[in-house]
């Protein structure tokens, strides 16, 4: 397809293409909606945003995660701040997968 995700994650809101027609002069908070249902805090740590860069013309777009953003328990949104152009989404670890280690990391780890 036209979004490549990262290994080991299953995408849990929509895709939200952040651009305007003039440059972002000040950060700017976001709330994404979900569709995990979180009830402990605990939960959190299976969650991250991912953004790919939107001033790539050609698909497919790349997915990295991100650090940084809040969740909240019972809310359906995360929260995080935005100072580029972007497409950004919110991503579920699978598989017990470090969302911070990127796919050619855990491939080259896994070579003997």
């Amino acid at each position: 397809g036209i979004f490549d995700l990262p290994h080991g994650v299953e995408l849990v809101s929509a895709f939200y293409a952040i651009s305007i027609a003039k440059d972002i002069l000040h950060p700017v908070e976001l709330q994404i909606q979900h569709c995990v249902h979180l009830k402990s805090s605990r939960q959190f740590k299976n969650l991250s945003f991912i953004i790919a860069p939107i001033d790539e013309s050609v698909p497919p777009y790349k997915f990295q995660f991100i650090e940084g953003g809040k969740f909240y328990t019972d809310s359906p949104y995360g929260m995080i701040v935005c100072s580029k152009f972007c497409i950004m989404g919110i991503g579920k670890k699978i598989n017990g997968v470090d969302p911070y280690t990127s796919s050619d990391e855990e491939e080259d780890a896994s070579d003997p």
